[in-house]
């Protein structure tokens, strides 16, 4: 119920999410030891391996990107980052959706 929470989603359709992902071996399931009505959910090594490559795509994207942009706008860019950093930094986790 945590997870639908966070995801904004109904209760069967997380569980629904959880199963395929567990069958695609993305994630692994198993009982909190301490609590046996709650579920321990990880990534595999498979779903880390997909993660660090998904990573390295977005991150080749985003230097193409940037190649493609004059250097006055690499800076309005870079301004707008320093912004953003400095407002998320101000906000709490509450107020961020967190």
């Amino acid at each position: 119920s945590d997870l639908a929470l966070f995801l904004q989603i109904k209760p069967p359709a997380a569980s629904e999410l959880v199963d395929r992902l567990v069958k695609a071996e993305f994630i692994e399931r198993e009982t909190n030891p301490n609590d046996r009505r709650q579920t321990i959910l990880t990534l595999s090594d498979k779903g880390k391996r997909i993660i660090a490559q998904r990573q390295e795509q977005l991150v080749n994207t985003y230097l193409k990107m940037l190649e493609r942009m004059k250097p006055k706008e690499q800076k309005a860019l870079e301004q707008a980052f320093v912004t953003l950093a400095r407002v998320a930094k101000a906000m709490d986790d509450k107020e961020a959706g967190l």
